[in-house]
């Protein structure tokens, strides 16, 4: 299947700027540049900024009933961006409001941009052999660790410290898939996030929504039956695009996929593009490629 593949650097030219390049991926390997900027755009001009870019990605990969899945390759503090609710066309109407968002239509998945940019280590290897081959469970991205209080005999919660969480996300076992409840774009997930990528973990599942959760055990259950469930890396994305469907960000806290409300999901394999780019933009297409 096609995919359109864009990729957003942390800011170098211009501070607070990103810039970005929307390419078309054909058999995972044959790379397509179609779109770019050098100069980048602000995080908050990034989903109308691309929003014609990825468009016209996604309607040269089309094929038929098969559609484009979408790769963002992203520096990490922009691992909470929601690219599952962005629209593909700008609102003309009332109706346009059931029009599906780009993650209830087509595969999104997040890359990271920094070890993409390296060679792949051991680690990552090998954790992506023991994904794509299955089975999948769930293990906390970010572990509470029970310590003592100000009386000794009084247990209390505190927070993994980096090299804690990068040890035990280390020496999971293979087909471990960190799951977090929350951001990991800043704060402790930012943190555990990290941990996880160096440790070689090539799939992950967090909420990038903005406000606190009620309703995390019941996100760190369903997302554990999600993964036992399924196959191997790749079958993931069906279900969380179906999960992204269902989860009425309109219908409140009960409604019944409540949980899976704003889930995101890392899917990044070693030895895939966009291994080895640079800052220096694609060349340009030929006039009649335009």
């Amino acid at each position: 299947m096609p995919t359109s593949s864009w990729r957003s650097t942390p800011p170098v030219y211009d501070p607070g700027r990103y810039p970005w390049r929307v390419k078309l991926l054909l058999d995972g390997h044959t790379v397509s540049p179609l779109h770019f900027d050098e100069r980048g755009a602000t995080r908050a001009q990034l989903r109308e900024t691309l929003r014609e870019p990825l468009a016209d990605a996604l309607r040269r990969g089309d094929s038929g009933r098969h559609l484009a899945a979408v790769e963002a390759v992203l520096p990490r503090e922009l691992f909470d961006e929601p690219l599952d609710t962005w629209r593909l066309e700008p609102p003309r109407g009332p109706d346009d409001a059931w029009l599906p968002t780009l993650g209830q239509r087509r595969f999104v998945v997040i890359r990271d941009a920094r070890r993409n940019d390296r060679e792949p280590t051991p680690e990552w290897r090998e954790r992506w052999a023991a994904a794509e081959h299955g089975p999948l469970h769930a293990t906390p991205l970010r572990a509470e660790v029970p310590g003592a209080g100000r009386d000794a005999h009084t247990p209390r919660v505190r927070r993994e410290t980096w090299p804690e969480a990068y040890d035990r996300l280390r020496e999971a076992p293979g087909g471990a898939v960190p799951v977090h409840c929350g951001h990991v774009g800043s704060g402790d997930g930012f943190m555990a996030m990290n941990a996880a990528l160096e440790a070689g973990h090539p799939l992950a599942v967090w909420r990038t929504g903005a406000h606190d959760h009620t309703d995390c055990a019941e996100f760190h259950e369903r997302a554990g039956r999600l993964l036992s469930a399924v196959r191997d890396a790749w079958d993931v994305r069906g279900p969380v695009r179906s999960l992204r469907t269902r989860a009425d960000r309109a219908a409140g806290p009960e409604a019944p996929y409540a949980w899976a409300e704003s889930i995101a999901l890392l899917l990044d394999p070693p030895d895939r593009p966009p291994y080895g780019g640079s800052l220096e933009p694609p060349p340009l297409l030929g006039e009649g490629e335009q």
